[in-house]
């Protein structure tokens, strides 16, 4: 059976406390065939340290200046080789030593142009909570998975570069831009990757909103997603006037017991 080359990139920013964590969930993959990549925004605060203590490990990495998250992501896959690319940033972790090698072992069939799992978000106080991946058709609505959890075909990546007018979604873009496109997607039922709450995305929530809604209108969900997009709005509204009245810690509980999407019975 043939292992494809996978390419890890993570990017990192001032982020030396836990980009250590990161690279070593990545270097603790039972793949074999896994490459990573290190894109440093030129950080001052010891990250290039961290690197260098690893780089017997990495494949390649860089350290200076970028116009930002999306950038720096390009600037990795410009320096990948891998068949398929997977962003694992600084903060965030593959979920477990088998994360890759069970993603692609659970694959049927012909390898998709984009395969992608379910993800564990860690929250302040120690609170989780399991997300798995949505159908494609799905898109529309939402991000059907997280980006770090999602291997996709470095030719791909290439072909369709981000989209750097969306400063928090151009990764939405490029997926949604792929589907429609007629790219393959495949969701396999594997917990990949472990990512912090509190992303630019989930930070400027409102914002994320309306970019999303840019994204898909002009495309045949035009009216539907109007009246969807103008929903979520207002429920945003709501939530953040609600959260006023509770505490920071019910808060994070309910995220936290938030129902998750569930894969269908195998």
């Amino acid at each position: 059976m043939h292992h494809p080359l996978v390419t890890i990139v993570t990017i990192n920013l001032n982020n030396a406390a836990e980009l250590e964590q990161t690279l070593k969930s990545v270097l603790a993959q039972d793949y074999d065939h896994l490459e990573l990549i290190v894109v440093d925004g030129a950080s001052t605060d010891g990250s290039v340290d961290v690197i260098r203590k690893y780089q017997p490990h990495i494949a390649r990495f860089v350290s200076e200046p970028d116009r930002g998250i999306y950038d720096a992501m390009a600037k990795g896959v410009g320096l990948a080789s891998g068949e398929y690319v997977c962003f694992v940033n600084s903060g965030d972790q593959l979920a477990h030593k088998s994360a890759v090698s069970d993603t692609f072992a659970a694959v049927s069939g012909a390898r998709a142009d984009l395969i992608y799992g379910g993800h564990e978000t860690r929250y302040e106080r120690g609170f989780s909570r399991i997300s798995w991946p949505d159908e494609p058709k799905q898109l529309w609505k939402r991000m059907i998975c997280s980006h770090q959890a999602l291997f996709t075909r470095r030719s791909l990546l290439q072909d369709m570069p981000f989209d750097q007018r969306f400063k928090l979604n151009a990764d939405y873009a490029f997926i949604y831009r792929a589907y429609r496109g007629g790219a393959t997607l495949q969701r396999v039922n594997v917990i990949v990757a472990s990512v912090s709450a509190g992303g630019s995305s989930d930070v400027d929530r409102r914002t994320s909103i309306v970019s999303r809604w840019q994204i898909v209108r002009g495309n045949p969900y035009t009216f539907r997603a109007d009246v969807y997009y103008a929903w979520l709005l207002l429920d945003f509204k709501l939530r953040a006037f609600a959260k006023r009245f509770l505490s920071k810690n019910l808060v994070l509980k309910i995220a936290a017991s938030k129902k998750s999407r569930q894969l269908p019975a195998a």
